[in-house]
């Protein structure tokens, strides 16, 4: 339990890990991606399209908790991992953007 909120958040631990976890993994296959079609950028896209609070809202609360001071190395593992799915989620959008676009020049040929 935590003491400010009264809350009890036992699957914080491996809510996060699966969130980590799902980011490291396609941050891993980076050089694998040219070999993915749209669904699976697509598919990509979605697993990692929201932030740890957006995905799990019940624990909004603790975001505030989570600071450089109170939490350094949690706070350093969440900021790394949000920078790592920010430039994925691009990385994503290019290789799609890129596809449909050899796609349409395919078909005009």
């Amino acid at each position: 339990m935590v003491r400010s909120t009264g809350h009890h958040y036992e699957y914080l631990i491996p809510f996060l890990d699966l969130y980590f976890g799902d980011i490291a993994g396609y941050a891993r296959s980076t050089k694998r991606f040219w070999r993915w079609d749209n669904d699976e950028m697509k598919q990509a896209q979605e697993t990692i399209k929201l932030s740890f609070f957006e995905r799990h809202p019940d624990y909004l609360e603790l975001e505030v908790m989570i600071t450089s001071d109170d939490t350094p190395d949690l706070y350093t593992y969440m900021v790394v991992h949000e920078q790592m799915r920010t430039l994925l989620l691009k990385l994503f959008g290019l290789f799609i953007e890129r596809n449909t676009g050899l796609s349409q020049e395919q078909e005009n040929t």
